[in-house]
């Protein structure tokens, strides 16, 4: 038995009562007594066919809301729709002409039967309901030509199953499609409803030759198909189903069956980090002593493996001639990632300064792993992907000169995998690095910015990197390494964190006054817990001193930091002291236009700009965020080279597609990744498939309301799983083992549907669960003593439960997700957690081990992203549950387990549109003003704007440069880009003549006298508005509701 073994029965155990729940049966040969099939199933029937040819077999059950995705009317007639019950179902394949097949239709029948039973006096008639077992077979050759025939004897009364053969390819292979219908017919009698549907229906063909794949597709129309094509070429798929899902059974190398799925299950192996022989300098700890030959020897070596390994892809003559500019491209890539590895371990090999900063690197990242994870120094390692990512990295960081300075590395591995740890390394070489290199003047001030698209994520990650600045903090001091306190500042604004120390002292006023007070915005105490001892951090711990508030680890006389931590949370503490490592959202860098301090981040105090930029979590700067961002990054990169250099940027991500053209049009650079890919998805050298009982793979289950409401499903989903903990408990499974099943978690697409079937689930939830106990799985409850009725009931009818949206305050998420990580042994453990896509990316929580997805998500990005969020530390389970009146959820179904084989290859392209006319007009002159004001010192201060003229040469040349990078994108945008500053330049010109003496760039009260004009407000002004968020690019309308 394997470490997992226990995680993967308890998962194999709630799919197969999934399957008896919803499909059938609960026993072989069982009786319903007063029970009708049709209520007792959902899935897996073929429905009595309408006897009159003009009614439609319908359930009236099904809200229109399951109908159509987009907004109905709200009208008595949307309120009446109904949905198709289905009468057949069939499977499509793919084989050989004059093959000959063999198909199994196996389903039963449910008999009914009545008997009178005395009642008080009274004849009583109870209702039966016998299960039958029936099966058809037949042998079939396969036509040589294109028909549609009947396969099926008269005699059989029940079904009629045709042969399609629907397409002949050029190799003399035949798309064939068997289908079964339900021939019996009904009218609205109750009775014959279920005695003439047929239950748990299964069809299954078998061929003597064996099955061909599909898809089969021969030219590619761009690299990135190709590519695609070469790295899943060894998963095919042999089926998809109509009105169900497929499986198959694989002998060998060879298919000879495949088969229809109500249910479908697809366990997927996790990629791993490579994990090498003779890797001692991969130990953190092995570098508190290192000799400088000897590791580089050993870097080299490592290298010679992935050399070796390479050697071994281009001996795969067969991929190369099948896929020769995607094979091409991948060798060209590892190629080039050799060169680079070989020059990282030359720089530390002859250069001392990197040599001492990368031991230093690892004595920090030592220090942080030991004080966020709480394990042993000599457990403590880097991954070889980690190390090898650094190294080809550090010659970009100690030479401003390097080739691959100015193209974006982007980091891309399957989520959990350790990216993280990956750049928080290279950060502390940076900061350590720059200290050491540099002259005395220039070494302080912002070294790495680290930015994310959510505040939760930017949360969510400052612990660990508040561990590793205290960490390289304390190695300053203790190597008197120069420069001043290495810091580090949270830059989120003020929904979550103050933006003046005014606000701070007003709030933490508040909180002494009333320490159960509750504060939901511009709160300053985002540290509760101290990052190098873990003691507690009370309001004590904050403190306004000289005009700064000081975080101390207050309740710790012996730890280090018991005075002050270089923590900064208040932005006007940011803009002074320009922390060494700045944690921001995206959306915050619209401030860098009002904030004439804020230029202090990006070389403006006398300092270098930022060594390195990180952009974490790639794919979520798509769509509108994207595009006002690239328009951003082109002000951020013209006032850094403006101070001396442009930074190096790196990027990260799990899920991407067509990377380079939205590097391209994000950054105006080159892309680079790594790890360059092999010629298989299995296989990167630094990731690998991993087996299942050394990395926990995570079970993905599919349903589809085929006949049934969705949100009907989602109840008997929820109830089933509260059940089966409780009876896990009660059996006395490991704690660990229940804990990861404890918590449900509930992701939905949109906030309509969540609010709605929260509602339903809290209402029916109880009275689901006592039908399985019951009745259902009585047996199963009895065998264990499972109370649901009285005082001493096992489940409480109340279930503990929330939500995870942005209709939370950040504090309540905040909450919520301290509240998710409690164990289900704590009174506050949740029992289901509904959650929007907020929780897709970004939250680490090992306990959580199952989740159901309402519908398929907008993108496959969210759909890996979302179902990534359990089963990260232990084996986790996803039910995906589809809706069947949506053509996209059936789609998925139909080719359940063959998406999940690949769903890696169908993420799609990201959408940036920086430079379209929309975008140009909400932020091109944002970003010109932003570079005017921190790079002309003359319109920095507030008063700076009454000193404009129209033909400034400063900023005609700022223009130009701005321009010049429209061209270079988007040559078509240019004249209308030239055109749209001009119109500003203009605006401003008008407003300096007429208001020579009072005009500013920002006046919060009266926007009369203010060139910036904000977006959030809607005053007519014919001004172009400047953005205070790169978030809320649109206006808002708010809806009040009052009490009358």
């Amino acid at each position: 038995m394997t470490f997992y073994s226990e995680f993967y029965n308890v998962i194999d155990d709630i799919t197969d009562h999934l399957k008896k729940d919803f499909i059938g049966p609960i026993d072989e040969n069982e009786i319903l007594e007063m029970e009708d099939p049709l209520s007792r199933y959902s899935l897996g029937i073929l429905y009595a066919q309408p006897t009159n040819k003009n009614s439609e077999n319908i359930d009236e059950s099904i809200s229109a809301e399951e109908i159509f995705e987009d907004e109905l009317e709200n009208d008595e007639k949307s309120q009446s729709f109904s949905v198709f019950k289905p009468s057949t179902m069939g499977i499509s394949f793919v084989c050989a002409s004059n093959d000959e097949i063999s198909i199994s239709f196996n389903y039963a029948v449910y008999n009914h039967s009545e008997k009178a039973i005395a009642n008080n006096d009274k004849e009583v008639k109870r209702h039966y309901y016998s299960r039958e077992a029936r099966r058809f077979t037949t042998r079939v050759k396969v036509p040589e030509h294109i028909c549609n025939t009947i396969i099926s004897n008269k005699e059989n009364t029940d079904i009629t199953m045709f042969l399609h053969v629907r397409k002949i390819n050029d190799d003399n292979s035949e798309l064939l499609t068997v289908s079964v219908i339900n021939k019996n017919k009904v009218g609205n009698e109750f009775q014959a409803s279920n005695t003439k549907a047929l239950f748990q229906c299964q069809l299954s063909i078998e061929s003597q030759t064996g099955f061909m794949p599909l898809y089969r597709r021969n030219t590619h129309r761009s690299l990135e198909e190709e590519k695609n094509d070469m790295l899943y070429d060894s998963v095919k798929n042999y089926s998809y189903g109509h009105g169900c899902s497929s499986a198959y059974s694989q002998n060998g190398e060879m298919i000879y069956e495949v088969r229809s799925e109500f249910i479908p299950q697809y366990r997927m192996l996790q990629m791993m980090p490579k994990l090498l022989n003779n890797s001692k300098y991969l130990f953190m700890k092995y570098w508190e002593n290192a000799d400088k030959d000897t590791a580089c020897n050993q870097f080299e070596a490592f290298i010679k493996q992935y050399e070796k390994w390479y050697t071994s892809l281009k001996s795969n003559n067969e991929l190369i001639s099948r896929f020769p500019n995607a094979t091409e491209n991948s060798f060209k890539n590892i190629e080039k990632c050799v060169s680079r590895l070989y020059k990282g371990v030359a720089v530390l090999r002859n250069n001392d300064n990197a040599w001492d900063s990368f031991l230093y690197m690892n004595e920090a990242m030592l220090i942080q792993r030991i004080k966020t994870k709480h394990c042993s120094a000599d457990a403590v390692s880097w991954y070889p992907f980690q190390m090898a990512y650094i190294l080809q990295i550090i010659p970009d960081i100690v030479d401003d000169k390097s080739p691959d300075r100015d193209n974006v590395d982007l980091l891309w591995f399957p989520t959990g995998g350790g990216k993280t740890e990956a750049y928080l390394g290279l950060s502390a070489f940076a900061i350590f690095f720059r200290r050491i290199n540099g002259a005395t003047q220039d070494i302080n001030g912002v070294t790495i910015i680290m930015r994310y698209t959510l505040r939760l994520l930017t949360l969510q990650q400052f612990e660990r990197a508040t561990a590793l600045i205290c960490a390289c903090e304390h190695i300053r001091k203790k190597y008197k390494i120069p420069g001043n306190e290495i810091s580090i500042g949270l830059w989120i604004g003020s929904g979550m964190t103050p933006n003046h120390i005014k606000d701070a002292s007003e709030t933490l006023k508040k909180i002494r006054e009333n320490a159960a007070a509750t504060i939901y915005e511009a709160n300053p105490m985002q540290i509760t817990k101290c990052p190098w001892c873990g003691a507690e951090i009370n309001v004590n711990g904050y403190n306004i001193v000289d005009n700064t508030m000081n975080i101390s680890c207050c309740n710790n006389h012996d730890c280090e930091f018991h005075y002050h931590l270089p923590i900064y949370v208040v932005d006007d503490d940011i803009y002074k002291i320009a922390p060494t490592f700045i944690l921001s959202t995206v959306d915050k860098f619209a401030r860098l236009t009002w904030e004439e301090k804020s230029g202090n981040l990006l070389g403006a105090n006398g300092c270098k700009p930022p060594e390195l930029i990180i952009q974490d979590e790639l794919h979520l700067i798509s769509g509108p965020l994207g595009s006002i961002a690239g328009l951003y990054e082109m002000a951020i990169e013209d006032i850094c080279k403006h101070y001396g250099k442009t930074s190096k940027i790196i990027a990260s991500t799990a899920t991407v597609k067509n990377a380079d053209d939205q590097i391209r049009i994000l950054y105006n650079r080159k892309m680079t990744q790594f790890p360059p890919n092999g010629l298989s998805h299995t296989d990167s050298f630094f990731a690998i498939e991993a087996d299942q009982d050394k990395r926990p793979a995570r079970t993905y289950v599919g349903l589809c309301s085929i006949g049934s409401g969705t949100s009907e499903l989602l109840i008997k989903i929820f109830a089933l799983l509260t059940f089966l903990k409780h009876i896990y408990k009660l059996k006395g499974l490991p704690p660990d083992v229940v804990d990861q099943i404890y918590t449900q978690i509930g992701y939905f697409n949109t906030l309509k549907e969540l609010g709605s079937n929260s509602i339903i689930i809290s209402d029916r939830i109880s009275a689901e669960i006592k039908y399985l106990a019951s009745y259902k799985f009585k047996k199963e409850a009895e065998s264990v003593g499972l109370k649901v009725n009285g005082k001493d009931a096992h489940i409480p009818s109340y279930k503990k439960n929330d939500e995870l949206t942005s209709r939370n305050s950040a504090k309540e998420i905040q909450t919520v997700l301290e509240r998710l990580s409690h164990k289900y042994t704590d009174p506050d453990c949740y029992d289901y957690v509904m959650a929007s896509n907020m929780l897709s990316v970004g939250i680490d929580i090992d306990r959580l081990g199952i989740m159901c997805v309402y519908g398929q998500p907008k993108s496959n990005s969210e759909y890996i992203q979302a179902t990534s969020r359990v089963g990260r530390t232990n084996p986790g389970l996803v039910i995906s549950l589809y809706n069947n009146m949506r053509s996209r959820d059936k789609s998925y179904y139909e080719q359940y387990n063959y998406y999940h084989r690949t769903f890696y290859k169908y993420v799609e392209a990201t959408s940036v549109t920086s430079y379209s006319p929309r975008a140009i007009e909400k932020a091109l002159h944002c970003a010109m003003m932003t570079i005017i004001r921190h790079t002309i010192p003359k319109y920095n201060p507030n008063e700076g704007a009454r000193k404009f003229v129209r033909d400034d040469k400063d900023i005609e040349q700022i223009k130009r440069i701005m321009l010049e990078r429209v061209e270079s994108i988007e040559s078509r945008i240019r004249d209308y880009a030239e055109e749209w500053l001009d119109y500003y330049l203009d605006c401003w010109s008008t407003l300096t003549e007429r208001l020579p003496n009072k005009l500013v760039f920002t006046d919060y009260h009266n926007e009369d006298i203010a060139l910036f004009r904000s977006a959030d407000n809607q005053n007519g002004s014919d001004i172009p508005t400047i953005l205070n968020s790169v978030r809320n690019v649109e206006p808002n309308a708010n809806i009040y509701f009052t009490k009358r």
